[in-house]
């Protein structure tokens, strides 16, 4: 939607296959697209890439991974690398940008967050712990820029399948689906997940 308005978009990330596959999916308006790889968890990495990318006025934290497994059977290193990309990214990425945002005052930052963000579910400590930590950031950054041109919001969209379902372990999308509706889909009204056909 930026690109098709005339905006400069930049699309970070850590695949350059799927960064390169981008322009082909946006078609007319790619030239309005240009992309970068950067670890989002790398404050290295943001601070050097934000840095060449110069002001932002709009950043979407939109980086996530998931996993499930019960607490007790939950790796450190599942938890560290879930509150990476869902928590520190968005940290990070927030941070690279804000100061020029209230310089100019006016901006938007908005964090992808998750149903998880508000209630906690079977098999994702790792993951609700993550995303309860997207949500607190949004609000306590908009907290700090009230009364200012800058905006900070975290969007909780309802369980909606997406090329991160099967990383939750099930061997199918449509097996994701049945294992995700036992553990949250509860949370909804509608009793089951969404997808971009449903929207």
């Amino acid at each position: 939607a930026f690109a098709a308005q005339g905006d400069r978009v930049f699309a970070l990330g850590r695949d350059e296959e799927a960064l390169a596959k981008l322009g082909d999916s946006i078609g007319a308006h790619a030239a309005n697209v240009e992309t970068a790889r950067c670890d989002v968890t790398s404050e290295a990495e943001v601070e050097e890439v934000f840095g060449e990318i110069g002001g932002v006025d709009v950043l979407v934290n939109n980086a996530g991974i998931a996993a499930t497994a019960p607490l007790a059977k939950t790796s450190l290193a599942d938890w560290d690398a879930q509150i990476a990309v869902n928590g520190t990214a968005a940290f990070l990425c927030t941070r690279a940008v804000l100061a020029g945002m209230l310089e100019r005052d006016t901006g938007s930052v908005l964090t992808v967050a998750s149903t998880a963000g508000k209630v906690g579910a079977r098999y994702t400590a790792a993951y609700t712990a993550s995303k309860h930590a997207a949500v607190g950031l949004m609000r306590a950054t908009a907290a700090e820029v009230a009364g200012t041109g800058v905006r900070a919001n975290a969007w909780i969209p309802p369980p909606s399948m997406t090329i991160v379902w099967p990383l939750i372990g099930a061997a199918s999308v449509e097996a994701s689906q049945t294992r995700v509706a036992a553990t949250s889909c509860g949370s909804t009204k509608i009793g089951r997940a969404s997808c971009r056909e449903r929207v």
